[in-house]
Parts: structure tokens; C-alpha cells; sequence
């Protein structure tokens, strides 16, 4: 126990200096984080129940200040990464520079959010605060991820009222010209980015309101950080929905290649990982109504697109 206070003491009296890649940062901090957890495990979550239960005082000032600790180096570790985004927005010359590939920027992505959401477990308490970098960073990852399978501009993928407007699409979505082992392939592809953005979500919602029932969208944002965050959420709500639609096109392409008459290992497995992620993109929300109704009606938009497509291009 005298070692834990010790650390702690330590801890809170460093500022970590992390190198200048990405890369590294991420998994310094990864590092840093895991070696406190395993040597504090729930001490500060419980509010230092073992120390009392072996007779010892609670140093409830140093318990705070460590929490203020993991808070600010997870800010700091997260802002550094919503930077790299806004530089590749401003400038796709300047970001090459930086010797990231987008593909790497989203594992550093996933790798801080992932120590973030170790803080917050560590902690026992969510980081609403870091709301407009977390936000940003889930929906710029979302946004490249969606662009990587988007259709061409010959056969665009509307955000909205998808529908009502895929039956005026002309000519066949990209999608739907792969067959066979190519469409497969895109298929798996496809589930794997899926993958990303589900456990993008996940530690999301996990930073931000912690173990709680609460939604993403019930936040007491800061009034500074709230038209970031707006944004943010727009800009993923977006990306959701273009990401749907390529999961619909590629449910239309497969019926287009007879397998829904006579379903392939690949094809089954696709379309129960769509299910599922309609379910968590739902969950996100949470209970927020007014979340859940709109991702709702656009799961219907989703739905009823890939009938018609199924109707179109049979």
C-alpha cells in the first residue's frame, strides 16, 4: 500500500513528455496507463475502500488529484490526435509530412481512445470534458472509413432520405458490378472497417459517460466546447449513414449474385453483421429518444433502400 501512495504522489507531480510521432505517443501513454492499472487496480474507483479496509487513512486530496492527472494526460494524448485530422482536413500536402498513413492515424486513433477509456475505468468516473476531442476524433475516423468504399461520383451515396432517393440513382451502384470472390472479398473488407467504427463508438460512449445508462447525447457539455461537438456529432451521424448504405448496397449486389437464394458462408455472416451493427449504432444513443428516434427512421431509410435495390438490380 505504501508503494501505491508513493507512486501516486510521483505520478501527480510529473508531466509526461511524449515523443513527437503519433505512433510512439500513443503507445507510451498506452504504457504509462497499463502499469498504473496494474499496480492501483479499483484503489481510486472505489475511493481507497483497501486502504481503509488495512487501517489506513484516505488521502481523498491525492485520489482527486489523480484522477486530475489521467484526465489531463488523456486530454492532452487526445488532442494531439484530433490535431493530426484537422491538419489532414487543412492540407493533405502538410499531413504527408507527417509520415502517418490515414490507416495508421486511425490504429493511434483507437490505441489512445482505448487508454483513455482504461483511465476512466481506473477512476470510476466518466470524462464529459473531453467530449469535443473524442467526438471529433469517432467521427473523422468514421468519415475516412466511409470515403475509403464510398461509390464514384457516377453512382453517388445520398446522406439523406436514402429511400426515397435511391430509386432515382442511374445505373448500377459500384458495388453491385462485384461478383463472386471480389464481392467476398469487398464484403469482408467492408465487416472489418465495420469492426473499427463499432469499437470506435464503443470507447466513445465508455470516455464520456462511463458504465452509466446515460446517452452521448444527454452530455453537460461545456458551453465553450459545444458548437465543436455539434459538429462532431453531425459529422458522424453522417458518416453512420453513409456507412449504411454501402452495407445496403452490398446486401442488394449479393442478392443480385444469386447467393441470397442460395447464401454463401460469406453472405450469411455479412448480413449478421449488419444486424448487429443497426443494434449498436442504436444502443450509441442510447435512451435518448429524439437519438434513437432518428437513427430509427434512418435504419428504416436503410431498409427500405435495400429492398428497392433488391428489386432494381435482381
Amino acid at each position: 500500500m505504501a508503494r501505491v501512495c508513493d507512486d501516486m504522489y510521483s505520478l501527480v507531480q510529473w508531466s509526461p513528455s511524449f515523443s513527437p510521432a503519433l505512433s510512439d505517443m500513443a503507445t507510451e501513454f498506452e504504457e504509462i496507463i497499463y502499469s498504473k492499472h496494474v499496480l492501483y487496480g479499483d484503489i481510486v474507483a472505489q475511493g481507497g475502500l483497501a486502504w481503509k479496509a488495512v487501517g489506513l487513512p484516505i488521502d481523498f486530496a491525492l485520489l482527486t488529484r489523480v484522477k486530475q492527472w489521467m484526465e489531463s494526460v488523456s486530454d492532452l494524448c487526445l488532442s494531439r490526435i484530433a490535431h493530426a485530422y484537422e491538419r489532414r482536413a487543412r492540407s493533405s500536402l502538410a499531413y504527408n509530412d507527417e509520415m502517418l498513413s490515414v490507416e495508421s492515424l486511425l490504429q493511434c486513433s483507437i490505441q489512445v481512445l482505448s487508454s483513455t477509456a482504461l483511465c476512466v475505468s481506473m477512476c470510476g468516473e466518466s470524462f464529459p470534458n473531453l467530449a469535443s476531442q473524442a467526438m471529433y476524433i469517432a467521427g473523422e475516423c468514421t468519415l475516412w472509413i466511409s470515403n475509403k468504399f464510398k461509390t464514384p461520383p457516377s453512382a453517388p451515396a445520398p446522406a439523406l432520405g436514402l429511400a426515397n432517393n435511391c430509386r432515382h440513382i442511374s445505373g448500377k451502384p459500384d458495388t453491385l458490378h462485384f461478383q463472386g470472390k471480389q464481392l467476398n472479398s469487398r464484403a469482408m473488407r467492408l465487416l472489418a472497417a465495420c469492426e473499427s467504427i463499432l469499437r470506435l463508438l464503443s470507447l466513445t460512449k465508455a470516455i464520456l459517460v462511463g458504465n452509466s445508462a446515460s446517452s452521448v447525447f444527454d452530455l453537460n457539455i461545456r458551453i465553450d466546447h459545444t458548437d465543436s461537438v455539434s459538429g462532431a456529432l453531425e459529422t458522424l451521424a453522417t458518416s453512420l449513414v453513409e456507412v449504411s448504405w454501402l452495407l445496403a448496397e452490398t446486401l442488394a449486389a449479393f442478392r443480385a449474385d444469386g447467393q441470397v437464394a442460395n447464401p454463401s458462408g460469406t453472405m450469411v455472416l455479412f448480413a449478421d453483421s449488419v444486424a448487429k451493427f443497426a443494434r449498436r449504432i442504436v444502443e450509441f444513443g442510447s435512451n435518448n429518444k429524439v437519438a434513437i428516434a432518428d437513427i430509427r427512421q434512418r435504419l428504416r431509410q436503410i431498409q427500405g433502400c435495400v429492398d428497392t435495390l433488391s428489386k432494381l438490380y435482381k
